[in-house]
């Protein structure tokens, strides 16, 4: 390894801490020696020397005419690799929740997080994102089906693993890690009925959001299987006039008050973040939850263990997404020519005081 300066030493010093927390990430190019010479205000030749340091430690590599770039080999001792985390940029409790798994498991395998907004695919912080980290994990910020072609073969061409959550995808050559909105629908409806309830509501912000969409029609097509259900779903869907990236909880409270308890469901489905809004909408009418209304929830949230009355729901663990997501990734890593893999992850009932059993 060639001898450098006091000064060149700093700055290799500091070119491997960047290189370490991900700021370059394996394969990225470093700026150009004049631009390192005018951000540490040193010399070409202090810097040619800290980067001949950096090269011969296996850091960098250099492509004649083109300039220096983080080696594709860089051990991970010497280099975590870099998760790249795309999440819609409108924020929901549920994306918070997902961060916080996503966190604590690459910390525990000694992965480095790095989290991306986005409003659709072609947004530059996807690019920024793809570039800089060794693999992807992606919740769709628009509808993946709508994805232009040339992004498309952009990111099949990337040479950088993508695992989709919550769409199929494995015949365009895509890893996902998916539930399934259908039976998580069946198996909730399944148990209201089991528990008396005929007249079952579905809460839903239908105009804007394809997952709330996939509810909807799985919820009409569930009870279409139960002729002693009430099938009048105009009356029964409670829908939500909200814009995409605003919150739900006050429609559904202002919805629901507007009632004053005469409620056309004895049962109302309602997401995670809508089931306090819906209980302060009966309590403040002066009715209670579950004897006026019952409230039933589809998904997860950290904090729903604590929200009372204990919310009956049909689980569908972000934390399970989470962690399978995590391991197809490092599969993906380990053996790139495998065949797109796609990870079911079932939904539970879990009972709680939130429903009523009528009969």
């Amino acid at each position: 390894m060639p001898k450098v300066s006091v000064k060149a030493d700093t700055i290799l010093t500091e070119l491997k801490r960047q290189i370490a927390i991900g700021n370059f990430a394996r394969g990225s190019a470093l700026p150009s020696q004049y631009e390192l010479a005018k951000l540490f205000q040193v010399s070409h030749m202090t810097v040619r020397k800290a980067i001949a340091g950096l090269t011969a430690e296996g850091y960098l590599r250099c492509v004649p005419r083109v300039g220096f770039f983080v080696n594709d080999t860089v051990s991970e001792k010497k280099m975590q690799r870099q998760v790249g985390l795309i999440l819609p940029a409108f924020a929901t409790p549920e994306f918070v929740d997902f961060i916080v798994h996503m966190q604590r498991m690459c910390d525990e395998k000694k992965l480095l997080l790095r989290q991306a907004f986005a409003r659709h695919w072609d947004d530059r912080t996807v690019d920024e994102t793809i570039a800089c980290c060794d693999g992807i994990i992606a919740w769709s910020p628009e509808d993946f089906a709508k994805l232009s072609p040339v992004f498309l073969q952009k990111l099949q061409q990337s040479g950088k693993p993508l695992i989709l959550i919550g769409i199929h995808e494995t015949g365009r050559g895509f890893d996902s890690v998916v539930g399934n909105t259908g039976s998580e629908i069946q198996l909730l409806v399944e148990n209201l009925v089991r528990l008396g309830h005929r007249n079952i509501g579905l809460a839903a912000q239908i105009q804007q959001m394809e997952d709330d969409k996939n509810h909807y029609y799985s919820w009409r097509k569930t009870l279409q299987n139960y002729p002693e259900c009430s099938h009048d779903f105009d009356r029964l869907a409670l829908l939500l006039d909200v814009p995409l990236y605003q919150s739900t909880q006050h429609a559904i409270y202002r919805q629901l008050r507007a009632m004053k308890g005469n409620y056309p469901f004895s049962v109302l489905i309602v997401k995670p973040a809508d089931y306090l809004s819906a209980v302060a909408a009966v309590t403040d009418d002066g009715f209670s939850v579950p004897d006026d209304l019952s409230l039933a929830v589809i998904g997860d949230r950290i904090e729903m263990q604590y929200y009372r009355p204990v919310v009956s729901h049909v689980d569908v663990s972000l934390e399970a997404h989470a962690r399978e997501a995590l391991a197809l990734l490092q599969r993906r890593w380990e053996n790139p020519d495998m065949p797109p893999q796609e990870i079911f992850i079932p939904g539970r009932y879990v009972p709680g005081a939130s429903v009523r059993q009528l009969y």
